[in-house]
Order: C-alpha cells, then sequence, then structure tokens
C-alpha cells in the first residue's frame, strides 16, 4: 500500500459516569457500585493504558469522566471504604476456598478462588501504590503523557435536551468545564453529552422559543460533541454524503452553525452499527459461551466461577470459567473487530477516495464491570489498530485539526437511548421527575428574580439548594425507574434529593426579611450539607452570572 495513504481514523470514547452514591447506602446499592468499577473497569483501564506505553504504543483513547464521578472519587472518604470493599472480597475468596476444599463436587472452583483473591490484593495494590488512591490524579497523569485524551461532560450528568431552564443548562455545562480545568489540568474545546442526547430549537408548551443545545455549548467554548448515528441528520448538501447508512458516520466534520453567531459546532457521529458488535445484550462479544458470566454468583458469596455458556440457559446450566480462556478469546475478538474495521476502511475509501474516520463510544464501565475481559479486548484491539496499514488510533483534537468536507446540516432531537429518542429518559413513569426538576427550576428563579441574596446565611441555603436541584437532574434516576433497575433505590434517591430542595427553600421564604438562620434552621441547612457534602465550589452566584 502507498505510504502517502491517509489511514481511517478511530476515535474511540470510553465515557465514564457515577451517579452520586457516597453517604447513600452501600449494599445492594450505594457505594458499592463505586467500589466495583473502579476495581473492574477504571484501575485494569489505566494499568491497560500503562502496559501500552511500556510497548513504546500510546492508548491514544478519549476518556471522559463526570464531575460528579471524579468528587467521588476524590473525597476524603473514598480511600478507606474502597479499601474496605477489597478486603471484604479477599476475605470472601477465603471463605470460598475453604468451603471448596471441603466439598468435593466443589474442587473445581479451587483454582478460581485463588484467582479471585490474587486478583483483588493486586487491584488494592495498584490502587494504592501505581495510583497513589487517586485516579483523576492517575488520568490528569495519562493525559499530560499524551497517552490519553480528556473530554468533559455536564456536571450531574444531566439529560440536557428536557432541561427546561436555560440556566441549568448553563450551569451543567459551564461548571463542568471549570471543573475539568482544576481537576484535569485542561479545558478541551469538545464535550460529551451525556446519553449523546441532543435536541435543536423548539416551541415550548406556552409557544417560548428554548435555543437549541449547540447554542450553550457553542456559548461556553464548545467546538465539537458527539451524537448516535441514530439521530436524524439533515445535510445542506446531500450529494457530499451519498455513501450507504452504515458508511455515513464515517465522512469528516459536519458543522452545526449558531443561529445567534458566525460560530458553528463540529459533530462527530458515533457508529451505531460497529458500536453494536460490543454493546449488543443478545449478539454482542460479551455474550460469546466463554466469558465470565456477570449474573450467576456463588451461592452465599459475591464471587462469579461460571462463564456465559449460553445467553439463555439458566443459571443451573453454567459451566465453570476459566480467565485463560476468556483472555484468549477477547483477543482473537480484537482481531476479528479490527479486521472488520479495515472492511469499513476499504469500501469507504473506494467510494469517496477518502479515508474518512469512524467514532466508537462506549460507556468505559462496559470494559471489565459488565464484561470481564473488556480491558483485555481493549488493548488487543489497539495493538492489532497500530499493525494495521489501513487504521490509526486518533483524539477528536487530532481530527480536527484536518477539518474537510465540512458540511452544514440541521438535526433532529435524538440519544443513544431506546428508539434514538428521549424515551428512555421521559415516560409514563418518570413523569413526576420530571415535573418535580422543572417547578424545582422555575422556583430557583423566582426567588433570584425577586431580589439579591443579602446575607451570607441565605446565599448558604441557596447555595445547597442549588446543589441539590443539579443532583436531582442527573440522568440515572430516571434511566434506572425507566429499565426496573434498582428502581425503588432510584426514586427514593430522586425523592431525598427533592425533599431537600423544598426545605431549604421552606426556610428562605421563612426568614421574609430577616438575615439570619434561627437555631433550628441552622441545624437543618446543616443536616443537609453533611448528607449531601459534594459539588461544594458550585454556589448561587453561578447559576445569577449565566444568562438564559
Amino acid at each position: 500500500m502507498d505510504l502517502d495513504v491517509k489511514k481511517t481514523r478511530i476515535i474511540l470514547i470510553l465515557h465514564s459516569h457515577m451517579p452520586y452514591v457516597l453517604n447513600h447506602g452501600t449494599w445492594p446499592h450505594g457505594d458499592i457500585w463505586l467500589h466495583e468499577v473502579v476495581l473492574e473497569s477504571y484501575i485494569p483501564i489505566l494499568n491497560m493504558i500503562n502496559a501500552l506505553d511500556e510497548k513504546g504504543l500510546k492508548a491514544r483513547i478519549m476518556i471522559s469522566c463526570s464531575p460528579i464521578l471524579s468528587e467521588q472519587l476524590l473525597h476524603p472518604r473514598f480511600p478507606d471504604s474502597l479499601a474496605s470493599y477489597a478486603c471484604r472480597q479477599i476475605k470472601q475468596a477465603e471463605h470460598d476456598l475453604e468451603k471448596f476444599m471441603n466439598i468435593e463436587d466443589a474442587r473445581w472452583s479451587i483454582p478460581m478462588g485463588n484467582f479471585w483473591k490474587a486478583w483483588y490484593q493486586h487491584r488494592l495494590s495498584d490502587f494504592r501504590e501505581v495510583f497513589h488512591e487517586s485516579i483523576p490524579s492517575a488520568l490528569a497523569k495519562a493525559r499530560e503523557r499524551q497517552l490519553i485524551d480528556m473530554m468533559p461532560t455536564s456536571l450531574t450528568h444531566a439529560y440536557l435536551p428536557l432541561l427546561s431552564e436555560g440556566r441549568s443548562i448553563h450551569m451543567q455545562i459551564n461548571a463542568a468545564l471549570v471543573h475539568q480545568g482544576c481537576i484535569f489540568g485542561q479545558r478541551p474545546a469538545y464535550m460529551w453529552l451525556p446519553e449523546c442526547g441532543y435536541r435543536p430549537a423548539i416551541k415550548d408548551e406556552k409557544n417560548a422559543l428554548k435555543i437549541g443545545l449547540e447554542e450553550y455549548l457553542i456559548h461556553n467554548g464548545i467546538q465539537a460533541t458527539i451524537i448516535d448515528q441514530s439521530t436524524d441528520v439533515i445535510y445542506e448538501n446531500a450529494l457530499l454524503f451519498n455513501v450507504p447508512e452504515r458508511l455515513r458516520p464515517m465522512s469528516m466534520i459536519r458543522m452545526l452553525s449558531s443561529i445567534n453567531t458566525s460560530q458553528s459546532l463540529s459533530l462527530f457521529i458515533r457508529h451505531q452499527e460497529l458500536c453494536s458488535r460490543i454493546w449488543s445484550e443478545q449478539q454482542g462479544y460479551p455474550t460469546h459461551p466463554e466469558y465470565l458470566d456477570f449474573h450467576k454468583k456463588e451461592y452465599n458469596s459475591s464471587l462469579r466461577y461460571w462463564k456465559v455458556t449460553d445467553v439463555k440457559t439458566g443459571p443451573e446450566n453454567k459451566e465453570p470459567y476459566s480467565p485463560h480462556i476468556g483472555n484468549k478469546q477477547a483477543k482473537q475478538h480484537a482481531l476479528e473487530f479490527v479486521q472488520e474495521l479495515e472492511e469499513y476502511a476499504k469500501e469507504y475509501q473506494g467510494m469517496k477516495d477518502d479515508a474518512g474516520m469512524i467514532c466508537l463510544a462506549f460507556d468505559t464501565e462496559l470494559f471489565g464491570h459488565w464484561w470481564f475481559e473488556g480491558p483485555h479486548f481493549l488493548q488487543s484491539m489497539i495493538e492489532y489498530v497500530a499493525d494495521s496499514t489501513l487504521l490509526e488510533m486518533a483524539t477528536i483534537s487530532e481530527c480536527m485539526e484536518e477539518q474537510e468536507n465540512i458540511a452544514k446540516v440541521s438535526c433532529a432531537s435524538g440519544s443513544w437511548g431506546e428508539g434514538g429518542t428521549d424515551q428512555t429518559w421521559k415516560n409514563d413513569t418518570t413523569h413526576m421527575l420530571w415535573n418535580h426538576i422543572h417547578k424545582a427550576e422555575q422556583t430557583l428563579q423566582t426567588i433570584l428574580q425577586s431580589g439579591t441574596v443579602s446575607s451570607p446565611d441565605k446565599s448558604r441555603i441557596l447555595n445547597q439548594a442549588l446543589r441539590e436541584l443539579m443532583l436531582m437532574q442527573a440522568s440515572d434516576w430516571p434511566w434506572l425507574i425507566s429499565k426496573n433497575t434498582a428502581s425503588d433505590y432510584a426514586e427514593h434517591r430522586f425523592l431525598e434529593h427533592h425533599t431537600f430542595f423544598e426545605a431549604l427553600i421552606g426556610i428562605y421564604v421563612q426568614m421574609g426579611e430577616r438575615e439570619q438562620c434561627t437555631w433550628d434552621e441552622y441545624h437543618k441547612l446543616a443536616s443537609i450539607e453533611n448528607k449531601d457534602d459534594i459539588l461544594r465550589e458550585i454556589t448561587i452566584q453561578d447559576w445569577l452570572t449565566y444568562s438564559a
């Protein structure tokens, strides 16, 4: 192949997010979610990035880390809580081993019992000795060494298309950018929209115009974002993109223009079909018989000893798992995936005489937590891409430097949720949540329009009310309720933040012209602040700063 021919660029985005769970339960729902993804996904992926570096390869992947996640990972209580969880898992493996040794029919599980004991010991050692108890700092260092690139997402991972108050959207975006600069040492010109959720300018129920999300992004200095392939895109010059649908996302950048300024927003399209090779719950790679089964656990234990065997078979028919065979299969799948990427690259270049790009985006937690062999797959995939004469790993900033075949477009509303719509987050089971959010947005705005905040106590009350509003807006609560996954926990968590918001507003209103809290009001305020001791940097002045 001619060495001057450009390679198709592979943009791999890993979106990292967990809802606010510290201080809000331990098991089966609560901070255990955070402990699991750190040990099973974040640390193995960081290890993978370092292992590639030792081989002379830069991973060159994009990683987003939601502010609400990184704040939890940096919380003073987190290192000890993670260590306690890891030690419990190690002790659980020891208990399992003792049981297996005394039961003849269970002795086949002894190798896996030893595997889990050593695995958790190593992950805890990695956390303490390699990453010095700070995953965000480790990510920042990897970015500084140009092994990866980082991109922000909204403050509490709000589903932005459904927020009704413009100041909420500005808060979610701008506060996240400030956080990104403080924690990761950069404020990039691109951003991950939670759930790939986008909406254009629309009229609300009162026939008032609500500007498109691109206006908020552009206003905050964002030049590029990602939408899902399922989102309808209308091209000003359709001939430029006259290719089969499976190849359309590979075309170079599209520009979504602002109606208020001369600026535009570059759009990258997540390739839905190729992502489904990994993402699909029924046919994706993680469903292969040799991989660790996510659901079945040893009786009275938190550890897993069985392989998928067959996605349709019940727990009673699962067969023993082998880590060696699982990793071998992951490497084979990585080879097959890269070969498929090459076929797409050859077909596209044959039609367009242009290398194009392929944007792949996933939740980080898929790799390691949901799919135990996922980090091994990623490392093998990146190694195979490095050997390819047709492909290369690339970041969004690298692609933006070579903006070719730019086309002006307009977009419909869309997401990577069910049917590419808002349905996953807004439906009959979640209407109550959105009614509460919209009313709370309007309540806060009405209070602030009535006059300036005149005392430290009143500022403190509204600061915490704003934090509770931001926590209410997390996309996790409607998602969990819609999917009927930990729905009771999600509803309880949402209603608790809503109750706190209402209580704080009640105190503020009750104070009237009085500038200082009573002892009882101080006690209520402090109790809420101690329960939700996060997002301490955002204040009501931030809300006042943003124009609607």
